[in-house]
């Protein structure tokens, strides 16, 4: 999330260099239909890119701020989902995002956690702490016990959530703490 941040943008059936793009602020690239890429930035907001069919920018884009990175930043670990990406926050609130043509939509958010879990120190962490099981619209997500910036601590359990209801189906206790699972759908495989 430099100032200095940009993306390369390569024809990769040449294996030529096409262009280098700034985007200042913003990092990772999150494939949006056959030729853009969404980015998170540090203000809080997404920024879509679309290229033409050259690989040079064609139009730019950004969503509102729609979290703070100083009160609850959402994690830099998106995860696809049928209709584009599952954003989760440090105090367990989910995003469901979308593009459509060159228009950001950011879904009102839902929460992870019930008053009693949060009662019980309940939080997000780990490493890769979520994934999406597609066809049967499930969210997994690595969840331990404890305070403020412990985001990075191993989850101790995998929680389940229906993504449809916004409603958890299952709670699943690990025998060892984990900063990632990988799970296998006939597909593609996940890491949670």
């Amino acid at each position: 999330m430099t100032p200095a941040q940009s993306v390369s943008v390569v024809d990769i059936e040449t294996r030529k260099f096409v262009g280098e793009l700034s985007t200042p602020g913003c990092a990772l690239t999150m494939a949006s239909g056959e030729r853009g890429f969404l980015m998170m930035c540090g203000d809080g907001t997404l920024q879509l890119i679309r290229l033409d069919d050259q690989g040079a920018e064609q139009a730019r884009v950004r969503s509102a701020p729609f979290f703070s990175i100083d009160k609850d930043p959402v994690f830099d670990r998106p995860e696809v989902t049928k209709k584009g990406w599952q954003m989760v926050s440090f105090e367990g609130l989910v995003f469901d995002v979308e593009t459509i043509e060159d228009e950001i939509r950011i879904r009102k958010p839902w929460s992870l956690l019930t008053e009693a879990d949060r009662a019980e120190k309940w939080r997000v962490g780990g490493g890769q702490i979520i994934g999406v099981h597609h066809a049967l619209d499930l969210l997994y997500v690595l969840m331990h016990q404890g305070g403020v910036d412990t985001h990075e601590d191993p989850g101790t359990e995998v929680w389940v959530f229906n993504r449809s209801s916004r409603q958890r189906i299952a709670r699943m206790p690990l025998t060892k703490p984990s900063r990632s699972i990988l799970f296998w759908s006939r597909r593609t495989s996940h890491l949670v």
